[in-house]
């Protein structure tokens, strides 16, 4: 009986954590079948005690091979009254199945990951609070930038932005559309656009300009008949974007963008790329265009046929050197006239 005895002893240190004040017992300790009267669980019962008696002795042995050493938590000490005494089988079966009872096991992961079951909770808590910043949620962040940024209220301030909007709308307004060059072609598509926006356009054959009166009398559909001859772009104020809705104009002859603010260095360079392999393209008229300086005047060689640029009233026709520069464009095109 002592067997049982050292064994009561171990379990009582174990399950009171006494056993710092009490002394050390022997790590390995034999257990005889003989301490237990059922035959029939005698292999099992020494196998439990062992296993809780190793666990004991060494706290950093997993009793699962999946696990590593030291992952599990600490085990809550299982109430047991000091002085009672453990004198009959079933308590001790008692004893130690609220023990493995207690053992973190892999069904449930948040008793073995404490950063897990802490980041539960705080989902729990989050849900279960009121919403906090509902301004941020409201709101996209674009949205409050706009609002807390600084506008001029003055009457300068209030023109400045009423003109940039002006010139935001003009510029969608203009963007190149697929499905219209694409179900009325290159040339009725131009005529459409300059035509809608108070331009006249001359067709091959025909001895009138068609403009926004006319638009009725304009196909719906692509023919080949008609093909752009001459336009008149000069109420249109054609911009940047614009430009695009002039593409693939084989037999374009001439080509009228006066009074046009927005023609500048780029727009030049964007409609010599276009034409740049034009065959038709005689005669191009930017007079009172603010923006057309000197540096778009040297860009216009690049149109093979053009043979005529009127530049009255621009930037470039105001320039010191512009004798220079015409000088230059005739030694590569001999047969350009500039009209200043």
């Amino acid at each position: 009986m002592v067997t049982r005895d050292l064994i009561r002893l171990q379990i009582r240190q174990i399950k009171t954590g006494s056993g710092s004040k009490q002394p050390k017992v022997a790590t390995k300790v034999a257990v005889s079948n003989e301490d237990f009267q059922d035959p029939d669980q005698q292999t099992v019962r020494v196998n439990e005690v062992n296993k809780v008696l190793l666990q004991q002795n060494h706290p950093g042995a997993s009793s699962s091979p999946s696990k590593q050493p030291g992952s599990y938590p600490k085990v809550p000490k299982i109430p047991h009254k000091p002085g009672v005494k453990i004198s009959r089988k079933e308590d001790l079966d008692k004893m130690i199945e609220s023990w493995q009872r207690q053992l973190p096991h892999d069904e449930d992961p948040e008793l073995y990951d404490p950063e897990l079951k802490s980041a539960q909770e705080n989902k729990r808590k989050a849900m279960s609070e009121p919403k906090e910043h509902l301004g941020r949620k409201l709101f996209p962040n674009e949205t409050i930038i706009k609002l807390q940024k600084k506008y001029d209220y003055s009457l300068d301030g209030i023109r400045r932005m009423l003109e940039r909007r002006s010139i935001t709308r003009h510029r969608k307004d203009q963007a190149f559309n697929s499905m219209r060059h694409g179900i009325l072609g290159p040339d009725l598509a131009a005529a459409h656009f300059i035509c809608h926006r108070l331009g006249r356009v001359k067709f091959c054959g025909h001895a009138e300009w068609f403009t926004f009166a006319d638009m009725d009398k304009l196909p719906c559909r692509y023919e080949e008949n008609w093909l752009v001859q001459k336009i008149d772009a000069t109420a249109v104020k054609t911009m940047w974007e614009g430009l695009d809705n002039m593409v693939n104009l084989f037999h374009l002859e001439e080509l009228n963008l006066s009074s046009t603010p927005y023609i500048d260095v780029w727009a030049t360079n964007k409609l010599c790329r276009m034409y740049r392999f034009s065959t038709k393209l005689a005669k191009v008229n930017v007079s009172n265009c603010v923006n057309f300086c000197e540096n778009s005047l040297t860009n216009m060689h690049r149109i093979p046929s053009l043979k005529e640029i009127m530049i009255t009233g621009t930037r470039a026709a105001d320039y010191k050197f512009l004798n220079l520069i015409v000088l230059q464009l005739q030694q590569i095109r001999p047969d350009i006239k500039v009209i200043v």
